[in-house]
């Protein structure tokens, strides 16, 4: 009996269909969210593992700003004189190592003692001055006396080596600083219920509040139940590389190597405006100035319009001025803290 005739285009046929397929979904644009959201899902349960290990011991402004001006410190700690400091370290998970962060805590007169709201900063904050005067701004600006744990972004600037510098910044980076951020705030989240609190708000302003809205599109689970507040946040990312004038363009550059189809496929996976409408807080406040030229006033619509196709209650305000306006920064403070304005 004649042996049946071998086909082997047949089976190259199939592979090659097998691939296109696999190239197809990979490249469509939710493959990159979804990978993400995969990536953030594994980064939890990496920071889960890790044990709280929480340290406090209260702090004053002169014993952060070791050689600071005495007329300055004076100054700010009078204005400042109904927040309490406190460092607040803990522990997370870098990927590859288990390393401390030190968060601090600022607790206005009045504030609930079993609560806290998680602030992340702006790009433009560095480690010392200007990331403390940001986090006291940011306690005194929430609508109600609350305790605010201020964490530093997974960068050099704000944490010291060997975190990332901003200067090395491209989209890839920015992937992996919205990754690493997932894990520190499930690892401060961890940390803040063995101190004894519940988190109940999240916050941010600039680069910081574009990573709250993004998690709590991308991990609603985890960022849930309560307020968020957002100060000169935005969405629509392309538009934001484009024409902002901060720190945060060069991390939404098109990293070597990436064709056209793959950089707007990277963006949309990373852009808050397509994941807030996913949300489950209960309430969002956005706050954008209309002079801001750090953060265009479209891109704070984009992320609002987002907002409002969520279940959340939604708030967006308006206020006149400039980027440091959106938070209520005086400006002549800031230039004498960090020797600049915006």
């Amino acid at each position: 009996m004649r042996a049946p005739r071998r086909r082997p285009w047949r089976a190259g046929a199939l592979a090659a269909g097998v691939l296109a397929v696999a190239l197809w979904v990979v490249a469509r644009p939710g493959g990159d969210a979804r990978r993400l959201r995969r990536e953030i899902r594994l980064a939890q349960q990496a920071a889960a593992r890790v044990a709280p290990s929480v340290q406090r011991h209260a702090a004053t402004l002169a014993q952060r700003w070791v050689g600071g001006s005495s007329a300055l410190l004076g100054s700010l700690e009078t204005r400042l004189s109904g927040l309490a400091l406190t460092a607040f370290s803990f522990a997370t998970w870098d990927g590859a190592a288990v390393r401390r962060v030190e968060a601090l805590l600022w607790t206005p007169a009045g504030a609930a003692a079993d609560s806290v709201t998680l602030y992340l900063p702006s790009s433009g904050a560095r480690r010392g001055p200007s990331l403390d005067l940001e986090g006291a701004v940011a306690a005194l600006a929430l609508p109600q006396p609350r305790r605010v744990l201020v964490l530093p972004l997974p960068v050099r600037e704000q944490r010291g080596p060997p975190w990332i510098p901003l200067g090395q910044g491209n989209l890839t980076a920015f992937r992996e600083l919205a990754r690493q951020t997932a894990v520190d705030v499930q690892a401060a989240t961890h940390a803040a219920g063995a101190a004894g609190w519940r988190v109940e708000g999240w916050a941010g302003f600039s680069l910081g509040g574009c990573l709250v809205a993004l998690l709590a599109g991308l991990m609603p689970e985890a960022v849930c139940g309560g307020e968020l507040d957002l100060w000169a946040a935005g969405g629509d990312l392309a538009a934001m590389a484009s024409q902002s004038l901060s720190h945060l363009t060069p991390w939404l550059s098109r990293p070597f190597g990436c064709d056209d189809r793959g950089y707007q496929h990277a963006l949309v996976a990373l852009d808050p405006a397509r994941h807030l409408g996913r949300t489950r807080v209960a309430r969002l406040r956005l706050t954008g100035a209309r002079n801001d030229r750090l953060m265009p006033p479209a891109c704070v619509e984009a992320l609002a319009t987002a907002a409002r196709g969520s279940r959340a209650e939604c708030e967006v305000r308006w206020v006149n001025g400039g980027h440091l306006a959106a938070l209520g920064i005086p400006e002549a403070l800031w230039r004498r803290v960090v020797g600049r304005g915006e």
